[in-house]
C-alpha cells in the first residue's frame, strides 16, 4: 500500500507541544508531533491533486482523539467541504480507516483538513507518529 502524499506537501496545524514537529506526521520514523490540547487539526495542502480512499494513523495509545473530522478541498474548489467523521481506536498500532465519502470513487483533492476532537487523555492531548493516505483497497 503506497502512501499517495505528494513529496512538497505543505502541513499547517494548531500549536504543537515544544519538541514536536508537525512535519514528522510525514515521515516514517519514530518522531512524533503533539498537539497540547485537543480540540487540534491538521492541514495537507498538495502540490498536485491526488485521490486517497483511506486514511492511515498511528497514534500513541492514551493519546488518540475519540472523532477525526474529514474535510476535503476538491481540485479547482476554493473551499474545504466536510465529508463527514472517522472514529479511531484507542490504540498505538497504525489504523486505516475509510475516508467519508459519499460515492466509492474518491475524487482529486488538492487539500485535505482533519479536525482531531476530544482526547482519549484527560488532559486533551494528541500524540500522532504517522499519517498516510491510501488508494482503495
Amino acid at each position: 500500500m503506497a502512501d499517495l502524499i505528494p513529496k512538497g506537501t505543505k502541513i499547517q496545524s494548531s500549536p504543537s507541544a515544544p519538541g514536536t514537529r508537525r512535519a514528522s506526521v510525514l515521515a516514517p520514523d519514530d518522531e512524533a508531533w503533539t498537539a497540547p490540547s485537543s480540540p487540534a487539526h491538521l492541514v495537507l495542502g498538495f502540490p498536485s491533486p491526488i485521490a486517497p480512499a483511506r486514511l492511515a494513523l498511528t497514534f500513541q495509545g492514551g493519546f488518540v482523539p475519540l472523532s477525526i473530522g474529514v474535510a476535503v478541498r476538491r481540485d479547482g474548489a476554493d473551499g474545504f467541504e466536510g465529508i463527514g467523521k472517522v472514529h479511531p481506536e484507542d490504540v498505538n498500532r497504525r489504523q486505516v480507516l475509510a475516508l467519508p465519502y459519499d460515492s466509492a470513487d474518491p475524487p482529486a483533492i488538492t487539500a485535505l483538513r482533519l479536525d482531531l476532537d476530544n482526547s482519549s487523555d484527560h488532559h486533551g492531548r494528541v500524540t500522532l507518529y504517522r499519517l498516510e493516505l491510501l488508494p482503495p483497497a
